[in-house]
Parts: C-alpha cells; structure tokens; sequence
C-alpha cells in the first residue's frame, strides 16, 4: 500500500525545487532586511545626533541673546552717562564762559578807569603848569 500517490509525490518534488529557487531569493531578501535595518539604525542614530546638535545650538543662541541684552543695556547706560556728562560739562563751560567775562569786563573796567585818570592826571598836570 501506497501512502501517496505518484502525483502527489511529484507535486511534492515541485514544491520542493519551488522552495529551494526561492531560497536564494529570501536568502537575497533577508541580506537586504537587514542591510536596510542597519542603514535605518544608523539614520536613527544620526537623527539623534542631529537633534542634541540642534538643542546645543538653541541654547548657545539663547545665552548668546541674553548676553546681548546684557551688552545693549550697558551701552545704554553708558549712553545715558556720555550724554550727562555732556550736558553738565556744557553747563560748566557757559559758567566757565560768563566767569571770564566777567573777569574780563573787570579788567576792562579798571584799565579804562586807569586810562581816563592818567588822562585827567595829565591834563591837570599840564594845564596847571
């Protein structure tokens, strides 16, 4: 007594030779999985990368900004400072300015005086003798 038939053997063989032609063909397959999982993996890995770069790069720019405001308020402050100094050091100038001519006109005085008493002192003098 036969188990199988002739046919069935020969559908057996058939599917067997399918089977190994297709061996090679998921033996292909599975290289290529596994090819592509790596090439996944190292995407993943680089995608990380790229991130923790990009978050670097977030807070060095916001240190950098909070730096910069730090700066612009000194220069504002040292703007403020300029310009008070300016002001003061033009309000001394005109006290500066009418202290001399002042001083000045005091001078003026006393030589103009001086001049109209030698005048009056030299036509005394001469018209007396």
């Amino acid at each position: 007594m036969e188990l199988m038939s002739k046919e069935a053997l020969d559908k057996l063989e058939e599917v067997e030779k399918q089977l190994q032609g297709m061996s090679g063909e998921l033996l292909r397959l599975n290289r290529e999985s596994l090819t592509h999982q790596e090439h996944l993996k190292l995407l993943e890995e680089s995608s990380k990368r790229y991130e923790e770069e990009i978050r670097e790069l977030k807070d060095s720019t916001r240190q950098m900004k909070f730096q910069f405001d730090q700066i612009m308020a000194r220069f504002d402050t040292l703007e403020m400072k300029l310009f008070t100094l300016l002001q003061q050091n033009q309000k001394d100038s005109l006290s500066e300015r009418k202290s001399m001519q002042k001083s000045w006109m005091s001078f003026l005085t006393y030589v103009i005086g001086a001049t109209v008493g030698a005048l009056i002192l030299n036509l005394l003098t001469r018209g007396g003798g």
